[in-house]
Protein backbone atom coordinates (compact mmCIF):
# COMPACT_ATOMS: atom_id res chain seq x y z
CA UNK A 1 0.00 0.00 0.00
CA UNK A 2 1.50 3.21 -0.63
CA UNK A 3 0.32 6.83 0.13
CA UNK A 4 0.92 10.56 -0.97
CA UNK A 5 1.19 12.78 1.78
CA UNK A 6 2.86 15.99 3.26
CA UNK A 7 6.40 16.27 3.87
CA UNK A 8 7.63 16.40 7.70
CA UNK A 9 10.78 16.96 9.51
CA UNK A 10 11.23 13.28 9.80
CA UNK A 11 11.76 13.01 6.04
CA UNK A 12 14.59 14.90 5.63
CA UNK A 13 16.92 12.55 5.19
CA UNK A 14 15.06 10.01 3.32
CA UNK A 15 14.02 13.15 0.62
CA UNK A 16 17.89 13.81 0.79
CA UNK A 17 18.66 10.49 -0.36
CA UNK A 18 16.05 10.25 -3.00
CA UNK A 19 17.48 13.86 -4.57
CA UNK A 20 20.53 12.67 -5.06
CA UNK A 21 20.00 9.65 -7.21
CA UNK A 22 17.76 12.44 -9.92
CA UNK A 23 20.77 12.96 -12.20
CA UNK A 24 21.41 16.18 -13.71
CA UNK A 25 18.19 18.34 -15.28
CA UNK A 26 16.43 17.74 -11.94
CA UNK A 27 16.97 20.83 -10.11
CA UNK A 28 13.83 21.41 -8.36
CA UNK A 29 15.00 19.02 -5.28
CA UNK A 30 18.57 19.43 -4.55
CA UNK A 31 20.73 17.29 -2.94
CA UNK A 32 21.88 19.44 -0.34
CA UNK A 33 20.33 19.48 3.44
CA UNK A 34 20.36 23.21 3.52
CA UNK A 35 18.34 23.15 1.05
CA UNK A 36 16.34 20.18 1.43
CA UNK A 37 15.47 21.87 5.43
CA UNK A 38 14.68 24.86 3.17
CA UNK A 39 11.75 23.01 1.27
CA UNK A 40 10.21 21.23 4.55
CA UNK A 41 9.92 24.15 5.89
CA UNK A 42 8.49 26.53 3.05
CA UNK A 43 5.91 23.39 2.41
CA UNK A 44 4.86 23.31 6.67
CA UNK A 45 4.17 26.83 6.20
CA UNK A 46 2.36 26.73 3.42
CA UNK A 47 4.77 28.45 0.84
CA UNK A 48 6.00 25.45 -1.68
CA UNK A 49 3.97 22.42 -1.15
CA UNK A 50 6.31 19.38 -1.27
CA UNK A 51 4.66 16.59 -1.24
CA UNK A 52 6.79 12.30 -0.34
CA UNK A 53 5.33 9.18 -2.08
CA UNK A 54 5.51 6.34 1.12
CA UNK A 55 5.59 2.84 1.09
CA UNK A 56 3.44 1.72 3.69
CA UNK A 57 4.97 -1.46 4.16
CA UNK A 58 8.12 -0.89 5.09
CA UNK A 59 7.31 2.77 5.66
CA UNK A 60 9.86 4.29 3.30
CA UNK A 61 9.77 7.31 1.07
CA UNK A 62 9.57 6.48 -2.44
CA UNK A 63 8.78 9.20 -4.41
CA UNK A 64 7.99 13.55 -4.00
CA UNK A 65 5.60 15.78 -6.16
CA UNK A 66 5.39 19.15 -5.44
CA UNK A 67 2.39 22.63 -5.63
CA UNK A 68 3.85 26.11 -5.56
CA UNK A 69 1.19 28.48 -5.46
CA UNK A 70 2.27 30.99 -7.61
CA UNK A 71 5.66 30.74 -9.28
CA UNK A 72 7.19 34.08 -10.00
CA UNK A 73 7.12 37.41 -7.31
CA UNK A 74 8.35 40.88 -8.00
CA UNK A 75 11.57 40.39 -6.70
CA UNK A 76 12.62 37.04 -7.87
CA UNK A 77 10.73 36.74 -11.36
CA UNK A 78 10.45 33.18 -12.75
CA UNK A 79 12.08 33.57 -16.35
CA UNK A 80 11.25 31.43 -19.69
CA UNK A 81 12.16 32.00 -22.86
CA UNK A 82 8.94 32.64 -25.20
CA UNK A 83 8.46 31.28 -28.70
CA UNK A 84 7.69 34.11 -31.15
CA UNK A 85 7.17 34.03 -35.19
CA UNK A 86 7.74 36.72 -37.91
CA UNK A 87 7.21 36.23 -40.84
CA UNK A 88 9.00 38.22 -43.50
CA UNK A 89 8.93 38.76 -47.37
CA UNK A 90 10.38 40.09 -50.02
CA UNK A 91 8.85 40.64 -53.18
CA UNK A 92 12.06 40.74 -55.12
CA UNK A 93 13.41 37.62 -54.28
CA UNK A 94 9.97 35.83 -54.23
CA UNK A 95 10.65 34.53 -50.65
CA UNK A 96 8.04 34.14 -47.89
CA UNK A 97 9.31 32.52 -44.72
CA UNK A 98 8.16 32.27 -40.98
CA UNK A 99 11.38 33.20 -38.71
CA UNK A 100 11.31 31.66 -35.33
CA UNK A 101 12.88 33.66 -31.95
CA UNK A 102 12.98 33.35 -28.25
CA UNK A 103 12.46 36.00 -25.91
CA UNK A 104 13.65 36.59 -22.25
CA UNK A 105 10.22 36.03 -20.27
CA UNK A 106 9.93 37.00 -17.09
CA UNK A 107 7.04 36.21 -14.85
CA UNK A 108 6.69 38.22 -11.79
CA UNK A 109 3.55 37.13 -10.59
CA UNK A 110 2.91 33.94 -12.43
CA UNK A 111 0.89 31.03 -12.32
CA UNK A 112 0.78 27.59 -9.50
CA UNK A 113 3.39 25.79 -10.92
CA UNK A 114 3.54 21.49 -10.67
CA UNK A 115 7.06 20.35 -9.68
CA UNK A 116 9.40 17.81 -8.40
CA UNK A 117 7.69 14.64 -9.88
CA UNK A 118 10.25 11.94 -8.88
CA UNK A 119 10.46 8.09 -8.25
CA UNK A 120 12.71 6.09 -7.11
CA UNK A 121 13.88 3.75 -10.59
CA UNK A 122 12.86 0.36 -8.87
CA UNK A 123 9.69 1.44 -8.29
CA UNK A 124 8.34 3.17 -11.93
CA UNK A 125 6.47 1.79 -14.45
CA UNK A 126 4.99 -0.24 -12.35
CA UNK A 127 1.50 -1.22 -12.51
CA UNK A 128 -0.09 -0.27 -9.49
CA UNK A 129 -0.13 3.26 -10.87
CA UNK A 130 2.46 4.79 -8.38
CA UNK A 131 3.47 7.87 -11.14
CA UNK A 132 -0.09 8.79 -11.20
CA UNK A 133 -0.56 8.89 -7.86
CA UNK A 134 1.70 11.20 -6.94
CA UNK A 135 1.25 13.02 -9.67
CA UNK A 136 -3.08 13.65 -9.74
CA UNK A 137 -2.92 13.74 -6.29
CA UNK A 138 -1.77 17.40 -6.90
CA UNK A 139 -5.40 17.65 -8.58
CA UNK A 140 -7.30 16.73 -5.82
CA UNK A 141 -5.29 18.53 -3.24
CA UNK A 142 -6.19 21.91 -5.99
CA UNK A 143 -9.73 20.83 -6.46
CA UNK A 144 -10.13 21.17 -2.47
CA UNK A 145 -9.17 24.41 -2.10
CA UNK A 146 -8.79 25.81 -5.90
CA UNK A 147 -8.99 29.88 -4.11
CA UNK A 148 -5.97 29.38 -3.36
CA UNK A 149 -3.64 28.57 -6.60
CA UNK A 150 -3.83 30.36 -9.05
CA UNK A 151 -6.44 29.78 -12.55
CA UNK A 152 -3.53 28.56 -14.40
CA UNK A 153 -1.39 25.95 -13.67
CA UNK A 154 1.79 25.09 -15.35
CA UNK A 155 4.42 22.72 -15.28
CA UNK A 156 7.97 22.80 -16.70
CA UNK A 157 8.99 19.61 -18.31
CA UNK A 158 12.95 18.22 -17.87
CA UNK A 159 14.44 19.34 -20.97
CA UNK A 160 17.26 17.25 -22.74
CA UNK A 161 20.74 16.62 -21.14
CA UNK A 162 22.94 13.17 -21.67
CA UNK A 163 24.14 11.25 -19.13
CA UNK A 164 27.26 13.14 -18.08
CA UNK A 165 24.92 16.47 -17.67
CA UNK A 166 25.55 18.04 -21.46
CA UNK A 167 22.96 20.13 -22.73
CA UNK A 168 23.18 20.83 -26.30
CA UNK A 169 20.57 23.92 -25.37
CA UNK A 170 22.80 25.70 -23.04
CA UNK A 171 25.98 25.11 -25.12
CA UNK A 172 24.63 27.05 -28.20
CA UNK A 173 23.32 30.09 -25.59
CA UNK A 174 23.69 29.86 -22.33
CA UNK A 175 27.95 28.84 -21.52
CA UNK A 176 28.43 32.10 -24.15
CA UNK A 177 26.81 34.23 -21.37
CA UNK A 178 27.56 32.73 -18.02
CA UNK A 179 31.17 30.73 -17.80
CA UNK A 180 29.32 27.77 -16.56
CA UNK A 181 28.34 24.33 -17.03
CA UNK A 182 24.69 23.61 -17.63
CA UNK A 183 24.83 21.47 -14.14
CA UNK A 184 25.96 24.38 -11.91
CA UNK A 185 23.67 27.03 -13.57
CA UNK A 186 20.81 24.94 -13.52
CA UNK A 187 21.33 24.09 -9.57
CA UNK A 188 22.43 27.62 -9.03
CA UNK A 189 18.99 28.71 -10.91
CA UNK A 190 17.11 26.35 -7.87
CA UNK A 191 18.36 28.91 -5.28
CA UNK A 192 18.49 32.40 -6.47
CA UNK A 193 17.89 33.56 -9.57
CA UNK A 194 19.34 36.98 -9.70
CA UNK A 195 22.24 36.05 -12.23
CA UNK A 196 19.69 34.92 -14.89
CA UNK A 197 18.29 38.61 -15.28
CA UNK A 198 22.12 39.77 -14.69
CA UNK A 199 23.49 37.67 -17.98
CA UNK A 200 20.89 36.52 -19.74
CA UNK A 201 20.76 38.24 -23.24
CA UNK A 202 17.85 40.94 -23.56
CA UNK A 203 17.69 40.86 -27.27
CA UNK A 204 15.67 38.21 -29.35
CA UNK A 205 17.64 34.82 -30.24
CA UNK A 206 17.06 34.14 -33.25
CA UNK A 207 16.32 30.17 -33.80
CA UNK A 208 17.71 29.59 -37.45
CA UNK A 209 21.35 30.91 -35.87
CA UNK A 210 21.43 28.00 -33.46
CA UNK A 211 23.28 24.82 -34.26
CA UNK A 212 21.58 21.82 -35.21
CA UNK A 213 22.35 19.99 -32.04
CA UNK A 214 20.48 22.48 -30.45
CA UNK A 215 17.31 23.47 -32.76
CA UNK A 216 16.60 19.57 -32.49
CA UNK A 217 16.07 19.77 -28.34
CA UNK A 218 13.76 22.51 -28.32
CA UNK A 219 10.89 22.16 -26.54
CA UNK A 220 11.48 18.53 -26.74
CA UNK A 221 11.45 15.97 -22.93
CA UNK A 222 14.16 14.40 -21.46
CA UNK A 223 13.27 10.56 -22.54
CA UNK A 224 12.56 10.20 -18.36
CA UNK A 225 10.35 12.99 -18.19
CA UNK A 226 7.79 11.79 -21.39
CA UNK A 227 5.65 9.68 -19.37
CA UNK A 228 4.97 12.74 -17.06
CA UNK A 229 4.60 14.74 -20.20
CA UNK A 230 1.76 12.51 -21.60
CA UNK A 231 0.16 11.97 -18.34
CA UNK A 232 -0.02 16.06 -18.33
CA UNK A 233 -1.33 16.12 -21.84
CA UNK A 234 -4.07 13.42 -21.01
CA UNK A 235 -5.20 15.91 -18.21
CA UNK A 236 -5.65 18.50 -20.25
CA UNK A 237 -2.08 20.50 -20.65
CA UNK A 238 -1.04 21.82 -23.93
CA UNK A 239 2.32 23.85 -24.63
CA UNK A 240 2.29 27.10 -24.40
CA UNK A 241 5.18 28.26 -26.55
CA UNK A 242 7.46 28.85 -23.38
CA UNK A 243 10.58 27.06 -22.93
CA UNK A 244 13.28 26.83 -20.18
CA UNK A 245 16.16 28.72 -20.63
CA UNK A 246 19.17 26.46 -19.71
CA UNK A 247 17.76 23.08 -21.36
CA UNK A 248 14.85 24.22 -23.59
CA UNK A 249 12.33 21.49 -21.99
CA UNK A 250 8.52 22.85 -22.54
CA UNK A 251 5.73 24.57 -20.22
CA UNK A 252 2.89 22.66 -20.39
CA UNK A 253 -0.45 24.74 -18.97
CA UNK A 254 -3.89 23.99 -18.28
CA UNK A 255 -6.72 25.93 -17.02
CA UNK A 256 -6.95 24.83 -13.22
CA UNK A 257 -10.68 24.34 -13.32
CA UNK A 258 -10.94 22.03 -16.52
CA UNK A 259 -7.96 19.79 -15.88
CA UNK A 260 -9.05 16.21 -16.00
CA UNK A 261 -8.78 15.04 -12.65
CA UNK A 262 -10.08 18.15 -10.81
CA UNK A 263 -13.02 18.23 -13.27
CA UNK A 264 -14.04 14.56 -12.55
CA UNK A 265 -13.33 14.71 -9.03
CA UNK A 266 -16.47 14.73 -6.57
CA UNK A 267 -16.68 14.46 -2.81
CA UNK A 268 -18.10 10.97 -1.39
CA UNK A 269 -19.28 9.73 2.60
CA UNK A 270 -17.80 6.41 3.34
CA UNK A 271 -20.81 4.47 3.67
CA UNK A 272 -19.39 0.59 4.11
CA UNK A 273 -16.28 -0.72 4.71
CA UNK A 274 -15.28 -4.23 3.22
CA UNK A 275 -12.86 -6.40 5.25
CA UNK A 276 -11.23 -7.18 2.41
CA UNK A 277 -11.26 -6.13 -1.86
CA UNK A 278 -13.80 -7.85 -3.29
CA UNK A 279 -14.72 -8.32 -6.84
CA UNK A 280 -17.73 -5.90 -6.49
CA UNK A 281 -15.20 -3.15 -5.57
CA UNK A 282 -14.62 -1.70 -8.65
CA UNK A 283 -14.40 1.89 -9.41
CA UNK A 284 -16.57 3.39 -12.00
CA UNK A 285 -16.56 6.58 -13.70
CA UNK A 286 -18.36 9.10 -10.82
CA UNK A 287 -20.67 10.81 -13.41
CA UNK A 288 -21.92 7.36 -14.97
CA UNK A 289 -21.29 4.21 -12.59
CA UNK A 290 -21.94 2.06 -14.79
CA UNK A 291 -19.30 3.07 -17.58
CA UNK A 292 -16.18 1.18 -18.41
CA UNK A 293 -12.94 2.64 -17.15
CA UNK A 294 -9.09 1.61 -19.30
CA UNK A 295 -8.71 0.73 -15.42
CA UNK A 296 -11.33 0.90 -12.47
CA UNK A 297 -8.56 1.92 -9.57
CA UNK A 298 -9.66 5.65 -8.19
CA UNK A 299 -7.51 8.22 -6.57
CA UNK A 300 -9.01 8.53 -2.88
CA UNK A 301 -7.98 11.44 -0.78
CA UNK A 302 -9.02 12.65 2.82
CA UNK A 303 -7.91 16.03 3.95
CA UNK A 304 -9.08 15.83 7.88
CA UNK A 305 -7.18 16.53 9.60
CA UNK A 306 -4.23 16.53 7.08
CA UNK A 307 -4.01 15.96 3.09
CA UNK A 308 -3.39 11.69 2.56
CA UNK A 309 -4.10 10.07 -0.95
CA UNK A 310 -4.02 6.43 -2.24
CA UNK A 311 -5.22 4.58 -5.08
CA UNK A 312 -8.06 2.45 -4.04
CA UNK A 313 -11.28 0.29 -5.87
CA UNK A 314 -14.66 1.06 -5.16
CA UNK A 315 -17.88 0.41 -4.96
CA UNK A 316 -20.09 3.59 -5.88
CA UNK A 317 -23.83 3.53 -4.22
CA UNK A 318 -26.27 5.21 -6.94
CA UNK A 319 -28.14 8.00 -5.52
CA UNK A 320 -26.66 8.12 -2.30
CA UNK A 321 -22.96 9.96 -3.13
CA UNK A 322 -21.63 7.35 -1.08
CA UNK A 323 -19.38 4.44 -1.40
CA UNK A 324 -17.91 0.92 0.13
CA UNK A 325 -13.93 0.59 0.19
CA UNK A 326 -11.52 -1.68 1.65
CA UNK A 327 -9.94 -1.94 5.23
CA UNK A 328 -7.18 -1.61 3.88
CA UNK A 329 -7.74 1.97 2.53
CA UNK A 330 -8.95 3.24 5.24
CA UNK A 331 -6.61 2.23 7.47
CA UNK A 332 -4.05 3.56 5.12
CA UNK A 333 -6.32 7.34 5.22
CA UNK A 334 -7.27 6.99 9.01
CA UNK A 335 -11.03 7.46 7.86
CA UNK A 336 -14.18 5.48 8.91
CA UNK A 337 -17.83 5.06 7.75
CA UNK A 338 -19.31 8.74 7.58
CA UNK A 339 -15.98 10.53 6.58
CA UNK A 340 -15.92 12.42 3.49
CA UNK A 341 -13.53 11.84 0.92
CA UNK A 342 -12.64 13.21 -2.78
CA UNK A 343 -12.72 10.76 -5.61
CA UNK A 344 -11.59 10.73 -9.29
CA UNK A 345 -10.64 7.62 -11.48
CA UNK A 346 -7.26 7.73 -12.56
CA UNK A 347 -7.66 7.41 -16.20
CA UNK A 348 -9.65 9.96 -18.32
CA UNK A 349 -13.00 8.40 -20.09
CA UNK A 350 -11.77 6.43 -24.01
CA UNK A 351 -11.56 9.44 -26.05
CA UNK A 352 -10.22 10.56 -29.64
CA UNK A 353 -7.89 12.80 -28.13
CA UNK A 354 -4.51 12.74 -29.48
CA UNK A 355 -1.80 12.53 -27.34
CA UNK A 356 1.31 14.03 -29.30
CA UNK A 357 3.92 14.21 -26.67
CA UNK A 358 5.94 16.85 -29.34
CA UNK A 359 5.27 19.86 -30.46
CA UNK A 360 6.38 20.92 -34.13
CA UNK A 361 9.92 20.52 -34.59
CA UNK A 362 11.45 24.16 -34.85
Amino acid sequence: MHIIRPITKNDGEAVLKLASQAGYGFTSLLPQKSYIHERIEASIHGKNLLFVLEDLSSNTVIGTSAIKPSAGKPKKPFYSFRIETAFRKSETLGVNHAVRTLHLYPQFKGPTELGSLMILQQHRNSRIGLGRLASLSRFLYIAESPSHFNHNIVAEIRGFSDAHGHSPFWDAIGKHFFKTDFVSADRLSAIDKQFIADLMPIYPIYIPLLPQTARNVIAKPHPQALPAQKMLLSEGFRFIDLVDIFDAGPSMQASRDTIRTVRESAHFTIKDIAPVSSPELLGRHLDQPDSPRKNNTLIIATFTPTFIATLTQAQIIKGKRGIRIPLETAQALNIDIGDTVRLAPIYPAPSNLLLDAHPPTI
